[in-house]
């Protein structure tokens, strides 16, 4: 809706007996943005609005059904929640791309037969977005003598900028300043040594989860890594599991038994062409296949569970 001078919006006509979602998106910079969800009419009338969770379910078979038949099906400390919709929008796909651009070009694919323009080939969703969260954070001086590591994030890219593999090999971080930098007196120190991998990885689950989408985090590593993270890989896997963010894992090489690779979990490699177009597909359809259901009220994702009655749907999220 177009707003006017004092940031205020006109709804169009509808009608107040049934229930409706409406979304509000601030986008500070390219690169921050907050986005809320309310639900007003139907039962919740014409003046009483409240805030919506996102929960991200997945149908075993067939599709998700309809809100109004998913009455009791998901409960919050034993109580059955209201759910005011059911959303099918845009999906976005963090990254977390540990080896360098150069390096993925040059290994992913490197056997068996890999087209040689992948630009437009195995794309996520049309209106899916891919943002790439950098696992070197950089060190920021604020006020005082605080100091605090934050990891950059991507603008987000889509099917109008190339795929996803795509993107693995030619997406390299900007040497710019940030744009959520611009016109903050802040001071910016290189850090040094190796990446911080499940701290990045569990900043970009946080950012998945805040925003009421079909998501998932990928973790793209070269096999043999060293992490310098302040938490481990378990630890993040069962955070991105509590937060119902699923994490997929590609290398550029089989892991060797016993690595630090392994402590992630089931992983792909995709130095094999067919797995790369194996990798890209499953991805897509782990996308595709979740909604996202709005329950009535501001929830952690973790306290969320499935009742018995919600028969052949589980919720989206890893196995910690």
């Amino acid at each position: 809706m177009p707003l006017d001078a004092g940031g205020r919006g006109t709804l169009p006509a509808h009608d107040l007996s049934s229930v409706h979602v409406l979304t509000a998106q601030v986008d500070f910079t390219p690169l921050e943005s907050v986005r809320q969800d309310l639900a007003y009419g139907g039962e919740y009338g014409s003046e009483v609005a409240t805030e919506l969770t996102g929960v991200p379910v997945r149908p075993r078979s067939g599709e998700v059904p309809p809100a109004g038949r998913l009455a009791g099906w998901l409960t919050a400390k034993g109580k059955p929640l209201t759910v005011a919709a059911v959303e099918n929008g845009p999906a976005k796909l963090y990254v977390v791309r540990v080896p360098t651009a150069q390096e993925v070009a040059e290994k992913m694919g490197r056997v068996g037969h890999l087209a040689r323009d992948i630009r437009y080939e195995m794309q996520l969703g049309k209106e899916d977005g891919v943002r790439f969260v950098f696992p070197v954070p950089k060190r920021i001086a604020g006020s005082g003598d605080q100091l605090s590591d934050l990891f950059d994030i991507s603008p987000v890219s889509d099917y109008r900028t190339g795929s996803l593999p795509w993107l693995l090999k030619t997406l390299r971080p900007s040497q710019e300043p940030s744009a959520w930098q611009v016109g903050r007196r802040i001071d910016i120190y290189p850090v040094t040594g190796p990446p911080r991998i499940a701290d990045a990885v569990a900043v970009a689950g946080l950012q998945a989860a805040a925003e009421n989408r079909r998501r998932a985090v990928l973790l793209v590593l070269s096999g043999d890594e060293k992490d310098a993270s302040t938490y481990d890989a378990a630890r993040v896997r069962r955070y991105l599991a509590a937060l119902r963010v699923p994490l997929v894992v590609w290398t550029l090489e089989k892991p060797a038994p016993g690595s630090p690779v392994e402590a992630w979990g089931p992983s792909q490699d995709i130095s094999l062409a067919q797995t790369v177009y194996k990798a890209a597909a499953e991805l897509r359809d782990l996308l595709d296949s979740q909604r996202i259901v709005l329950v009535d009220g501001r929830l952690l994702p973790q306290s969320i569970a499935l009742s018995p009655q919600a028969a052949g749907l589980e919720l989206v999220g890893v196995t910690p």
